[in-house]
């Protein structure tokens, strides 16, 4: 099986000069699908010519007949011609069938770009489209490592660089999303002017303030058991469209540090620095050393009792999610 292949393998692969005939993007997040096509039409079609050498076809309203007539018609003054079909999830199957007929056998100087949606990979139809064409998953961020790589590459591009926890910081801030990660990232731009050294305090005085709580100030209210502060920053949080997933997400990772942290304090009795360095403990991680010390180690499966809890009725009640987050963290600061 092929190892799947991501936003960055495509970028790494424009960069390399290496342009297929035929691709297909496929998943969620459509930041990063912006961004892949107009990196491929910058590579493929020259600005002067675009009018005559790219096209762009929506499979809600077009037929397979229209977008293999224009794959056929040579470009002008251009080497490739680049043709985009949007949403092929939205044509009907006889038209998609005569798309997958074309990969078998696409023309050399036409570049075609399939993108959908979310699809069942396992039908016969997709099975076989994915054996013919370069397929790319996008994605949305699943932890603070892919968030994180994509600020970094977008600072990259405009010739800035995070220095030290900033990234990391402006993460946690915002949360995982690269809609509102390039948001915040561009009112930053303007920020920082012709400074091109991203810094902590910058975050600190450019993102924080777009946000009335971070998941961050959550989880110190949760350490403090503060019942009234920790339901006003969850409404806060969803309010500016942090989802609920990824608030239990954040919560799990950090109730799972505090253990990592309780224990390792309990069997070799080491002071802050010594724990931090062992546990190879972060800029903000390091923060959770007092936090742990509000809890005893038998707290802990019954908070992870709870998180389970809320994770099944978050995937499976009817009731709205907020109360069910709103019920998770009162049994925390009531029960530990």
């Amino acid at each position: 099986m092929n190892k799947r292949k991501y936003y960055f393998d495509f970028v790494n692969e424009l960069k390399s000069e290496k342009v297929h005939p035929v691709y297909f993007f496929t998943e969620e997040e459509t930041l990063l699908k912006d961004k892949a096509y107009k990196l491929l039409l910058k590579k493929v079609v020259p600005p002067n010519l675009r009018d005559f050498n790219f096209n762009l076809f929506y499979g809600e309203e077009c037929k397979a007949r229209d977008v293999l007539e224009t794959l056929q018609s040579p470009p002008v003054l251009c080497e490739k011609r680049l043709v985009i079909l949007r949403n092929f999830q939205s044509l009907q199957q006889n038209e998609k069938v005569k798309i997958l007929k074309y990969t078998e056998n696409p023309i050399e100087d036409s570049v075609f770009l399939i993108e959908s949606g979310r699809v069942n990979y396992r039908t016969n139809f997709y099975s076989k489209l994915l054996k013919k064409v370069s397929t790319y998953y996008f994605y949305h961020p699943y932890n603070e490592v892919a968030a994180i790589k994509f600020l970094q590459s977008e600072a990259k591009t405009h010739h800035k660089f995070f220095q030290n926890n900033a990234a990391n910081l402006m993460v946690d801030y915002i949360g995982l999303s690269y809609q509102d990660l390039n948001s915040e990232f561009q009112k930053l731009l303007i920020h920082l002017d012709d400074k091109d050294k991203i810094s902590v305090e910058d975050i600190k005085t450019c993102v924080g303030i777009s946000k009335k709580n971070s998941i961050y100030e959550l989880q110190n209210t949760l350490a403090n058991k503060n019942i009234k502060s920790s339901l006003k920053i969850v409404e806060n949080l969803l309010a500016n469209g942090i989802s609920e997933v990824l608030i239990l997400i954040m919560l799990t990772r950090f109730f799972k540090t505090l253990l990592k942290i309780s224990t390792h304090q309990k069997i070799n009795k080491q002071d802050s620095t010594k724990v931090a360095k062992n546990l190879e403990l972060n800029y903000f991680t390091k923060k959770f050393i007092p936090l742990a010390k509000r809890f005893q180690i038998n707290d802990f499966p019954k908070i992870f009792h709870i998180l389970l809890n809320t994770d099944q009725q978050l995937k499976s009640a009817s009731i709205q999610k907020k109360i069910i987050l709103e019920i998770m963290i009162y049994k925390i600061c009531k029960n530990v």
